[in-house]
Formats: structure tokens, C-alpha cells, sequence
């Protein structure tokens, strides 16, 4: 089960290494081949290993920069054992905020929508799904997936004419980052 650590502290776990007996702690040790990912893909953040006294205890310790599911495999060169460590970022405690926009140039209605956890807007989020209704549930339009920018805003468009002045709608979204999903029901009007 994934270590449960908010956005900004520092990833922490530790291992033992054992002699060839395999069941003595063999101190010393200072040669590891770390793998750092997050959500399967290679990070360059850097991992310190040290031993905790002479006890042949390890710890082993990163700094995530980013919220997310993040992985590190650890191998021991002395006796070519694997030790693997599972943290999710910026979920303890930390709430989900979900952020839009909306824009109607008379030809074309324009929604942005993001997620927020700890402050900081989610950029890994892999998809958004919107769906644009009215307020008795009937769709009015099925927005698909939205198009990511960058900075992790999913864009959506409709031609204006699908909405009605003074009219409330609501968008019917779905995200994913790939381990995690969250539904929420976003309230729109448009001006007149």
C-alpha cells in the first residue's frame, strides 16, 4: 500500500539489507541503483540512501515536486536484491478543487476546466470528460474530452446557439489522473 504524503514534505521509508545468510544485517553498504517514477514515467528528482547507524538498516529519502502516484525501486548491487517503495502525493488531507471558466464570443461558447489539490494546479490529470446539461439531467451537447494545455486547463467548445440566455446549465465532468477518479456536477449560465 502507498505512503500517504502531502505535496511539499519529503518521501521517506527504509529497508534492511541481509548477509548471505540471510537473515544477519549487513552494515556498510553504499552501492544502489535507483528508479524513480511517477505514474510510470522516469524522474531525474534525486534520492539519498543512508545507513541508519551500523544497524544495517537503510533510509532511503526523495522530495516529490509534483502531486501524484510515485514509485522507486532500489537495487542492492551487494547481493542484487530489489527493495520497492509506493507514495502518493498531495492526497492527506488535501482536497480536490475543481476550477472553470466560461467564455461566449456569440459564435462560440468556450469552457476551461481544471483541478487544484494543496494550491498548486494538477498538470498531471490524463483526461477531463464534460458533459453539458440542463438542470432536469437532459444532455444538451456531449463535450468529449477535453484538449490539455500545459498548464493542465482541458478545453471544450460548443456553438453558442446550444445555450440559452439566462439559462442554467450544468457540466457533467469526469477526470483521471490515471490512478484516481473524480466526478462533479459544475453550474454554467450564460449572459445576456
Amino acid at each position: 500500500m502507498a505512503k500517504q504524503i502531502a505535496l511539499g514534505d519529503i518521501a521517506v521509508d527504509n529497508f534492511p539489507i541481509f548477509n548471505s545468510d540471510g537473515y544477519t544485517k549487513k552494515s556498510g553498504e553504499i552501492a544502489f541503483t535507483e528508479t524513480l517514477r511517477k505514474e510510470s514515467i522516469a524522474q531525474s528528482v534525486p534520492v539519498t540512501i543512508s545507513e541508519i547507524g551500523s544497524t544495517g538498516e537503510y533510509k532511503v529519502s526523495f522530495l516529490p515536486n509534483s502531486v501524484g502516484f510515485w514509485s522507486l525501486e532500489v537495487l542492492i548491487d551487494y547481493n542484487k536484491q530489489i527493495w520497492y517503495g509506493e507514495f502518493q502525493v498531495g492526497s492527506v488531507g488535501e482536497e480536490v478543487i475543481w476550477g472553470a471558466t466560461m467564455a461566449d464570443n456569440g459564435s462560440t461558447a468556450v469552457f476551461g476546466i481544471w483541478l487544484e489539490q494543496a494550491g498548486v494546479r494538477r498538470t498531471d490529470i490524463v483526461s477531463i470528460n464534460a458533459v453539458l446539461k440542463n438542470t432536469l439531467g437532459a444532455i444538451i451537447v456531449d463535450l468529449g474530452s477535453g484538449v490539455a494545455t500545459p498548464e493542465g486547463v482541458f478545453k471544450f467548445s460548443t456553438p453558442s446557439s446550444n445555450l440559452q440566455v439566462q439559462v442554467p446549465y450544468y457540466l457533467s465532468c469526469t477526470a483521471t489522473d490515471g490512478v484516481q477518479t473524480w466526478n462533479n456536477n459544475l453550474g454554467v449560465a450564460k449572459s445576456g
